[in-house]
């Protein structure tokens, strides 16, 4: 009986530690790939001559796309320009790899106000 009382208690640490790895993995993840988007927001506004204040994640109903059929990633960026306080809206698609386009994603889009 004691036997089967120290497996179960192995399984479940085996389990629990499982989880925790997976959260752990899915943390860091989400963190590179929240760098990678900010890089990429960052590279478009400097393109155009702009300087970056602010970056917000935000609902689609809070953008000028309205209505997100597909799962995209939407984002206000409040920057300036030639002493100018400006806002552009970011759609980005919802996949792992930043450089795929999903044949049924939202394929990404800027808006500039």
């Amino acid at each position: 009986m004691n036997r089967i009382k120290n497996l179960k208690h192995k399984q479940t640490y085996i389990i629990v530690g499982i989880v925790f790895t997976g959260l752990i993995l899915f943390g860091w993840v989400s963190h590179i790939w929240d760098e990678i988007v900010i890089k990429e927001i960052h590279s478009k506004i400097e393109a155009q001559g702009g300087v970056v204040t602010d970056i917000q994640k935000i609902a689609v109903e809070k953008t000028p796309f309205k209505k997100d059929n597909v799962g995209g990633i939407y984002f206000k960026i409040e920057y300036e320009h030639n002493g100018d306080s400006k806002t552009a809206y970011y759609r980005r698609h919802n996949a792992l790899n930043i450089e795929d386009v999903p044949s049924k994603g939202a394929p990404e889009k800027w808006i500039f106000e």
